[in-house]
Formats: structure tokens, sequence, C-alpha cells
């Protein structure tokens, strides 16, 4: 899954805030992480990021993103 420009977007815009809506793991939770790392670069270190991921991970993938998106500081 990709980003394309929409986080970057979001704060041209105006938005002071970005939740991310993620996908299904797939198999891959690095997939998730590399979403996120983009994400964060995108809006860049001052701005509040945030992920949604509408229950869709199991308790073991949650735990291996969680751990992978640790450094990009994700609000809650």
């Amino acid at each position: 899954a990709s980003l394309g420009p929409v986080a970057g977007d979001a704060i041209k815009n105006g938005f002071r805030h970005v939740k991310l809506h993620l996908p299904s793991v797939n198999g891959d939770p690095q997939a998730i992480i590399d979403i996120v790392r983009v994400g964060r670069e995108q809006v860049g270190p001052d701005i509040p990021l945030y992920v949604d991921a509408a229950a869709r991970w199991d308790r073991e993938d949650s735990a291996v993103i969680a751990k992978g998106i640790e450094p990009y500081n994700i609000g809650w």
C-alpha cells in the first residue's frame, strides 16, 4: 500500500494533525511499518501523526507493528 502524496497534502491544506487509516496486514507487517514511516516523512517531525488499524490486526502482528512504528512518535 502507498500513501502517495496524501499526508503531505493534508498539511499543505492546513490540517495540523494527520491520521493514517491503515490496511490489513496480509502477512506483511513490515508493509504497515513502511506506510507509517512514509507518513512521518511526509508530515515531518512536528505534526502529530496518528494511526487507525480498524481492528484488522491480530495480537502478534500488532506487537510487531507497534515496535516497528515506535521511532515515528505516533500520537494517541
